[in-house]
């Protein structure tokens, strides 16, 4: 189980990479992958590299993915359960522009996934994917803090959600 002050110190130490590699434009704009797990990683993100954007937050979308035990996920635009490949055809072309750079964050989702759809509008250069604790034996997000050999659980989950045991 991660605490919150390890997960807290291992995001200090993320933005520290993502800082140290001068990718960072004013033009990004902040891909909160999995909003129900990720969103304490990635707000803390665009607040810290903020500096970097004259001290504006940069721009910041939520990308929904799927639990790991499923294949669809919940579209609140639509109100409906969708499957993930038609979710994120239409997620890029409504959300992705060439005239922008991308950091992917995730708290433990493996984002390796995701570059099949984003290389259909995007050039390599133009997106980074990062994340604290990718699982071990996926290829690697681009920053990472920790492989994880099994499903990651932090301190803030309800335990007793028989769809972690």
């Amino acid at each position: 189980m991660v605490s919150y002050e390890k997960e807290l110190s291992d995001t200090k130490t993320l933005i520290e990479r993502i800082k140290s590699t001068f990718w960072v434009q004013p033009d990004m704009v902040i891909v909160n992958c999995f909003p129900e797990y990720s969103s304490r990683v990635t707000n803390l993100a665009n607040h810290k590299l903020s500096y970097l954007n004259k001290n504006e937050l940069f721009e910041q979308v939520d990308l929904v993915m799927p639990y790991p035990n499923m294949a669809q996920v919940w579209n609140s635009c639509d109100r409906k359960y969708q499957g993930f490949y038609n979710y994120m055809t239409d997620w890029v072309r409504t959300n992705l522009f060439s005239s922008n750079t991308y950091l992917f964050l995730s708290s433990a989702e493996n984002l390796f996934p995701l570059r099949a759809f984003l290389k259909v509008k995007l050039e390599p250069d133009d997106y980074r994917l990062g994340t604290l604790y990718p699982k071990d034996g996926d290829p690697e997000p681009d920053f990472w803090i920790e492989k994880a050999n099994k499903t990651v659980l932090f301190e803030w989950e309800n335990m007793d959600n028989p769809n972690w045991k």
